[in-house]
């Protein structure tokens, strides 16, 4: 697959998630990031931190309940889905993800100012969380998709936030 095409595929996976708000960080670089010694230009870095590193599944499963396979790393974001791939969760740093289409609400997590948005049809949850200037990266994200909405995707994915935050404090 030519980078090309690899770069195609990972914005229309930011689209899909996170809209136009994680299209518009997807473009920005570091500061030295134009390339290496070897002449190859280097990729875009959102964020300093792997989101894969800062949950497991066996995290995921401790947190939620739910049995979720290891993370596949696309971009800034980790996506984790149930073994019948009917549900996925995701983490993602240096992204904003809930968009102003959705119904949010201001909550808190872990002592962290946070936003959670859920499309009216109720059945995924985005999560926002602030971290501040001092931290690696402003924003940790998380989402919670194709789970009844009796089952509380906001409360899940709340509860992935929470554990994923504790991997970006260690």
């Amino acid at each position: 697959m030519n980078s090309g095409s690899l770069l195609r595929k990972i914005s229309a996976v930011f689209g899909v998630v996170a809209g136009g708000v994680a299209l518009a960080s997807c473009g920005q670089q570091t500061s030295g990031a134009a390339g290496d010694d070897s002449g190859t230009p280097s990729t875009p870095e959102v964020s300093p931190i792997s989101p894969c590193e800062l949950v497991t599944a066996a995290d995921l499963k401790e947190a939620t309940g739910i049995s979720f396979n290891e993370g596949q790393k696309r971009g800034p974001q980790c996506y984790y889905a149930t073994a019948d791939y009917a549900s996925t969760a995701s983490v993602s740093t240096g992204l904003d993800t809930v968009a102003d289409h959705l119904d949010t609400k201001k909550i808190t997590i872990s002592g962290a100012d946070a936003v959670e948005g859920r499309p009216p049809e109720g059945d995924q949850c985005l999560v926002d969380v602030t971290l501040g200037p001092d931290a690696p990266v402003e924003t940790l994200s998380t989402s919670m998709s194709g789970i009844d909405p009796a089952d509380k995707p906001c409360e899940i994915a709340t509860a992935i936030a929470e554990k994923a935050l504790a991997g970006v404090k260690d």
